[in-house]
């Protein structure tokens, strides 16, 4: 039997609105009553001492005559009673057989009247007696005041596992997502830009006036390669070249252009500007994760809120998720709207802490520092994390969050030992193949997930980052060992998902085999942004993650695979420029 490797099938978790808040302790108010309701209206057939009848006089005994004589006039006072007073001097000219005639419309309505409300009036009598077995009624005071309920509960936060299943909604979305690119004619749309710029050197694809100025970092990973000069400096000697940096400026230009006037970017990306003028948009809405990935292009390239061509709409994103964040008693959570909150809150979470690290603006700490803590919380108690917060983990999920404590260190804020040695044990517990490959998660009783052979080892590379991470040394025979099986299996033409962790790394562990490997990426990436329209820098591939995150997603991607160079500093590396082993990982 092969041994498992990665799956492209990972799963879903629970209700995305999950929080893992404890239910309400204690007795719930109760409402207040409330005064100023209407008086209850009389009971229906009841009449005032007013307009009571007269009791009839005791009368001596009258002949037949005398009594139908009687008898007219006593009709004549009831009908006076219902109807009004009638004329009595035009009365007493005619006949009793002619008043009753000249009456019996108005006795008729008088009589269905009196039918009417006292069967309405039994009915609402019998409504009344009270039934068996049946709950009080909600009155209406009690719905008023239900605001004042929902304001006195006050969560708090629980552990518990989240049941795990073995399918992914991302998953599901992209079967259900055409694999067909639909190329749009150029001269159907207009340009973004006028042409690619024409360089000649890495130094010329970048203005220097440009580019953030960058505060002092720590160094390992650090993010000071991203200023004007270092960036020119360090793509040359890394393996940049001219049309890469190109690339990148004309995919950061179709990124800005897709933004929506709240500051956000959405992998839906027609309720842009672009109004539907681009392709291959996602199927999925998540503001946040598609907020993040553009910012994360951009603060790569060194393009902060205080610096840059595009300062405003950075300003724009960066309050976006400011905005966004929603503080609970366990931390900040930008998980947002999406289907899979925790990928989410990552993304954004690498965003903010890159952009308070490179300008050092307080404006964002608190929703970093709050991040962070929702991270921590949300990490299920065997290390890992998955779309949910404590819910059992997968590598994917678990790789997004240890390089967003990471992306908060560099920010100055302190991790938790105990989180990144328990995200290590997770990450341990997914190796096989001699501690060489990594699979996606556990399932069952203490099995990798089996493996497809359809799918690049997206996992592998995945892995051996983090173990890096944690301080894996560099001449490792692990690390050795995986960097010559993702050169083996070669990049992908439509998987940037792969390639981009891949690409990083082959470029940190300073592989032989990165000289080939970057080469053939790099090229594949500049031949096929768009040039033309208005997907002009924008990239699509038909994949499975693709198709779910549409043309922002993987232009975003194909963005930071470019900015390799500089996005970070060697993580194998000491303030005087010399690589070094690190401390090996227990």
């Amino acid at each position: 039997m092969n041994p498992p490797s990665d799956s492209s099938s990972p799963g879903a978790d629970s209700d995305p609105g999950f929080d893992f808040v404890a239910p309400p302790s204690g007795k719930k108010p109760q409402p207040t009553a409330k005064s100023g309701l209407p008086t209850p209206k009389p009971t229906l057939g009841t009449v005032s001492p007013k307009q009571a009848a007269p009791q009839p006089k005791k009368r001596p005994a009258r002949t037949p005559a005398r009594a139908a004589t009687d008898a007219a006039q006593e009709a004549r006072k009831s009908a006076t009673l219902a109807i009004g007073p009638i004329d009595t001097d035009r009365e007493i000219s005619r006949t009793v057989g002619e008043k009753l005639h000249q009456n019996r419309s108005q006795l008729s309505s008088v009589v269905t009247s009196t039918i009417l409300h006292t069967v309405v009036f039994l009915v609402l009598a019998l409504w009344g007696l009270p039934r068996e077995h049946e709950a009080p009624e909600i009155g209406l005071n009690a719905i008023l005041d239900m605001s004042e309920v929902e304001e006195s509960v006050e969560p708090s936060p629980i552990k518990f596992d989240m049941p795990d299943v073995a399918e992914s909604p991302i998953e599901d979305a992209a079967e259900d997502t055409s694999t067909n690119i639909e190329e749009m004619a150029s001269s159907e749309v207009p340009t973004i830009v006028d042409s690619i710029p024409k360089v000649e050197t890495v130094a010329d694809a970048i203005d220097p006036a440009q580019v953030a100025p960058l505060k002092t970092l720590p160094t390992g990973g650090g993010l000071q390669g991203r200023d004007a000069e270092s960036r020119a400096k360090l793509a040359a000697q890394n393996g940049g070249s001219a049309g890469s940096e190109a690339a990148v400026e004309l995919g950061l230009k179709w990124i800005v252009n897709h933004q929506l006037t709240d500051g956000s970017w959405r992998f839906r990306h027609h309720r842009s500007e672009c109004d539907g003028r681009c392709g291959n948009e996602g199927s999925i809405d998540s503001p946040t994760a598609a907020t993040g990935l553009a910012l994360m292009s951009l603060l790569g390239a060194g393009y902060t809120h205080q610096a840059g061509p595009y300062q405003s709409q950075v300003k724009m994103g960066l309050d976006y998720l400011n905005r966004e964040i929603r503080y609970l008693p366990y931390g900040g959570s930008l998980g947002g709207s999406g289907p899979q909150p925790m990928y989410a809150h990552a993304i954004a979470t690498i965003a903010l802490a890159e952009a308070w690290a490179m300008t050092g603006d307080v404006e964002y700490r608190k929703a970093v520092t709050e991040a962070y803590r929702y991270t921590v919380v949300s990490q299920h108690r065997r290390g890992g994390w998955r779309y949910t917060p404590q819910s059992p983990g997968d590598m994917s999920v678990t790789g997004w969050q240890v390089m967003a404590i990471k992306a908060c260190q560099s920010a100055g804020v302190k991790a938790d030992k105990e989180t990144m040695l328990k995200a290590k044990e997770f990450v341990d517990s997914l190796a096989f193949a001699d501690g060489v490959q990594y699979g996606y998660r556990m399932i069952g009783d203490g099995d990798l997930e089996p493996s497809n052979p359809k799918r690049k080892p997206s996992c592998t590379a995945i892995g051996n980052l983090m173990q890096m991470y944690f301080g894996r040394e560099l001449e490792h025979p692990h690390l050795r060992g995986a960097c010559q099986l993702l050169a083996d299996a070669g990049s992908s033409d439509t998987d940037i998902y792969y390639n981009y962790y891949a690409t990083l790394v082959l470029h940190q562990a300073r592989a032989p085999q990165w000289k080939r490997w970057n080469q053939t990426v790099r090229d594949h990436l500049e031949k096929t942004q768009r040039k033309h329209g208005h997907e002009a820098g924008s990239w699509f591939f038909p994949d499975l993650h693709g198709n779910v995150g549409g043309r922002l997603y993987t232009t975003a991607m194909a963005v930071m695979t470019l900015e390799v160079y500089y996005r970070f500093m060697p993580l194998y590396q000491t303030d005087r420029g010399i690589e070094v082993q690190a401390k090996k990982a227990n």
